[in-house]
């Protein structure tokens, strides 16, 4: 059974976010989530039954304002000093046509996974001397099952 979610839900949950992490976000953070947003948009008016990339792209990705040592609990300051933490993702999604009414297929309002579906979330340390290390990625992938009982 693919995976299907609702586009109004899934924009919903990125306007929800936008707002929830806002101070968190470097200055381009919104800007971010609202074009991602936008694209949603957009897919959803392209013609169902194909399958579209919706992505926060590796070139311009969602970021977190630099922390300056403070991610430990109870006010601790840790070790690495200007972090800041990098997310990405593609997501091959298919517009599903609403059901058929006199003969018209009704508005689309749902999509499905159709290919991958890659989010990548990455820390990193900012150092002058050494540039950019990545202290650690994390990587969830959903792949569509393929029936091969047909």
């Amino acid at each position: 059974m693919p995976i299907r979610l609702r586009f109004a839900e899934m924009k919903e949950e990125i306007d929800h976010f936008k707002v929830i992490a806002r101070d968190l976000l470097d200055n381009n953070g919104v800007k971010i989530l609202t074009t991602f947003c936008d694209d949603l948009t957009a897919i959803q008016s392209l013609p169902s039954g194909q399958k579209y990339p919706w992505q926060i792209r590796t070139e311009h990705p969602l970021k977190t304002i630099e922390s300056v040592g403070e991610y430990e609990a109870n006010k601790r300051r840790g070790k690495h000093q200007r972090l800041i933490v990098e997310m990405t993702c593609i997501w091959e999604i298919k517009p599903i046509p609403g059901e058929v009414r006199k003969g018209r297929h009704g508005k689309v309002e749902v999509f499905e996974v159709a290919g991958i579906a890659s989010t990548r979330i990455n820390m990193r340390e900012l150092t002058a001397a050494e540039g950019n290390n990545s202290l650690g990625s994390w990587r969830m992938e959903l792949e569509p099952v393929i029936d091969l009982s047909l």
